[in-house]
């Protein structure tokens, strides 16, 4: 005989589950901004605090839940040069700031000429084929796999679908999704928002996006991607570890 879960326990049971996919989600959000073109709004965040303080309160929410309590206060470690890049940067002239990231950005991932570290899927091909005009294998694969989760990449975006901070992105808007359905009460429609996440981790970000940070971590002469790309690399190992199940 089969028994029943309470209906309150259940309610209890996808709200946490609610939860961990949003602090998830949140996470992406903030590396898909801090390897996007450095904007006016990412030095505010830096210096006021909020950048890292957000990335501790998503952190905080999920040793709250106990899921993989370990790796996730493994992690905490990681955070701990970024704070203290954070604290550094605080005082510095914003302009000054944003002219030395934006500089910093174009040297490490635009060029002139090739850039320091690509950051494209395509680039990072085992086979080591060279694109036409940044039309490859995997960033048809990326866009193949936007367009079912229902996501159409941005008119006028002048960016290739399988740059870093796109993918990231996108993994935000999936754990987002993954978020409502359990917070609806729909563990089908959550489980498949999850199973959309683990397959593109392991088919995408999940196979580069380590290689790309430690590069970015060896060869930037900023803190700001040091300490961004060291924990960046961890996240996404984590997250390429776990299950459908967990």
């Amino acid at each position: 005989m089969v028994s029943q879960v309470p209906p309150k326990a259940a309610d209890a049971a996808f709200e946490k589950l609610s939860h961990i996919a949003l602090a998830r989600a949140n996470v992406f959000g903030l590396l898909a901004r801090a390897f996007f073109d450095p904007t006016g709004d990412l030095v505010q965040k830096l210096q006021s605090g909020a950048f890292v303080s957000e990335l501790y309160v998503y952190f905080r929410d999920l040793l709250t839940q106990q899921v993989h309590r370990g790796e996730v206060t493994e992690l905490l470690y990681p955070l701990e040069p970024l704070h203290a890049v954070q604290s550094d940067l605080a005082t510095v002239d914003p302009d000054t700031l944003l002219k030395a990231l934006k500089v910093e950005y174009a040297r490490l991932f635009i060029g002139p000429g090739s850039p320091e570290i690509p950051p494209y899927e395509t680039f990072y091909n085992p086979n080591k084929s060279r694109p036409l005009l940044m039309i490859s294998a995997e960033a048809v694969a990326v866009e193949k796999a936007y367009h079912k989760a229902g996501v159409a990449i941005t008119a006028g975006l002048n960016e290739p679908p399988d740059h870093f901070a796109t993918e990231a992105e996108f993994l935000y808007f999936l754990c987002g999704q993954e978020s409502d359905c359990w917070s609806a009460g729909d563990n089908s429609g959550a489980r498949r928002w999850r199973r959309l996440e683990l397959d593109f981790l392991e088919k995408h970000l999940g196979r580069w996006g380590g290689d790309f940070c430690q590069r970015v971590e060896t060869e930037s002469t900023h803190p700001f991607y040091q300490s961004t790309a060291h924990f960046a690399g961890a996240f996404i190992k984590m997250e390429s570890t776990h299950s459908i199940e967990e």
